[in-house]
């Protein structure tokens, strides 16, 4: 029996640890910039699967990217999304560093359906 209840801690801690956002089936509804570089990508439907504590409630529709050359490949993804109109699916690290915190979820790939 003690086994069984340690498998299912543990379980559940692996799985709150591997939690990532995602959205999918959804459009662009939104691409922001910032004088720094980074940005948001926002979608018109909220984020599911955020880990908790990661996400203020302004930006749970939202993903952030960073201020490099990635972060320029994924703007320029989103505004081709947004302007063609074209659904997408786009997953989340599951760490909300970009913005410093519990902010926006960081992005990991997205796809244009």
């Amino acid at each position: 029996m003690k086994t069984i209840a340690a498998l299912a801690i543990a379980l559940l801690v692996a799985s709150e640890a591997l939690a990532i956002g995602n959205v999918g089936s959804a459009k662009v509804i939104q691409v922001r910039l910032d004088l720094d570089g980074r940005g948001m990508v926002v979608f018109d439907q909220p984020i599911g699967g955020t880990p908790a504590g990661c996400v203020h409630p302004a930006y749970t529709n939202a993903f952030a990217f960073p201020a490099n050359a990635a972060g320029k490949a994924i703007m320029a993804w989103a505004i081709a999304a947004k302007l063609s109109g074209s659904l997408v699916t786009v997953y989340g690290r599951g760490v909300c560093d970009i913005y410093g915190g519990a902010h926006v979820e960081d992005w990991l790939y997205g796809v244009m359906q």
